[in-house]
């Protein structure tokens, strides 16, 4: 949710919050924010080498299951958020078999959060112009530390 709010505070024009699809929005925070990246430990049976890294038999390695939502071939400049861009087949719930069953409503908790607060609040915006996230929590949770806002124009 905190990567969400980030995300759009920075990247909507206040005077153009209709212009934006917000299911698109969501998507693109969903892409680069996804709180699932927890893994089970594997351990290298063998010495291999995997994207220019040499791994040791008998390593621990963590594959991230959330790596391919940051595939700069499948997202051009994958780093940054792009309220415009429209991410299809991101994984942050999940695939297949292992595809979250609670990922309905994870969107739609998120959709309506960030509808309910551009909605109260329609000139929300960062507060601090260098503002920069930082992130924290236990293993497997992606969460913003502080997020500086302001819910109207300076001086009113």
């Amino acid at each position: 949710m905190g990567v969400g709010l980030e995300g759009v505070a920075a990247e909507i024009d206040v005077d153009d919050v209709a212009a934006v699809d917000l299911s698109q929005a969501i998507e693109e925070c969903l892409r680069l924010g996804s709180n699932g990246y927890f893994t089970f430990p594997r351990i290298a049976l063998k010495d291999t080498e995997v994207g220019g890294t040499r791994i040791l038999k008998g390593m621990v390695v963590r594959p991230s299951p959330l790596s391919p939502n940051y595939d700069p071939d499948v997202f051009p400049d994958p780093l940054r958020f792009d309220i415009h861009r429209k991410p299809k087949r991101i994984l942050s719930f999940g695939a297949g078999p292992h595809h979250c069953i609670g990922n309905i409503l994870g969107r739609t908790t998120i959709t309506i959060a960030i509808t309910r607060l551009l909605a109260r609040f329609p000139k929300a915006h960062i507060s601090e112009p260098n503002f920069v996230p930082v992130y924290g929590g236990a293993v497997g949770e992606l969460r913003l530390q502080r997020l500086p806002m302001r819910t109207h124009e300076s001086g009113i």
